[in-house]
C-alpha cells in the first residue's frame, strides 16, 4: 500500500466552500479510481485554513499513472483547485508501522 499525503492551504474566507466542494470530489475518486483503497480528509485544529488529505493506493502506478491520466483528475481539479491559497504539497509514503 502507498499513502499519498497532500497538504492544502485554503483562502480563509473559502474554508466552508472548500469543505463542501470536497464531498463530490472525494466521491468521484472513490467511485472511479482504480486501486484507491480509502482516504482521510482532515482540517488542522491549530491552523484551520490548512487541510491534509491522506489517500491510500494499492500501488504507486495506480496514483501517478492510472489516476493522473484519467478524466477524473481534471474533474477533481475543476471542483477544488480554485480554493487553494497556493499549490498543494504532495508526497507518497509507505507504511512502516501502524496499530
Amino acid at each position: 500500500m502507498i499513502v499519498k499525503m497532500a497538504e492544502f492551504h485554503v483562502t480563509p474566507s473559502e474554508q466552508e466552500a472548500f469543505e463542501v466542494a470536497m464531498t463530490p470530489a472525494l466521491q468521484l475518486i472513490t467511485a472511479k479510481a482504480v486501486g484507491m483503497r480509502g482516504y482521510a480528509f482532515m482540517r488542522c485544529i491549530e491552523s484551520p485554513k490548512r487541510y491534509l488529505l491522506d489517500v491510500q493506493w494499492e500501488t504507486m502506478d495506480d496514483h501517478i499513472v492510472t489516476y493522473r491520466q484519467s478524466p477524473e483528475r481534471d474533474k477533481w481539479r475543476a471542483l477544488v483547485s480554485r480554493f487553494y491559497a497556493h499549490p498543494p504539497a504532495m508526497e507518497h509514503f509507505t507504511v512502516v508501522a501502524q496499530s
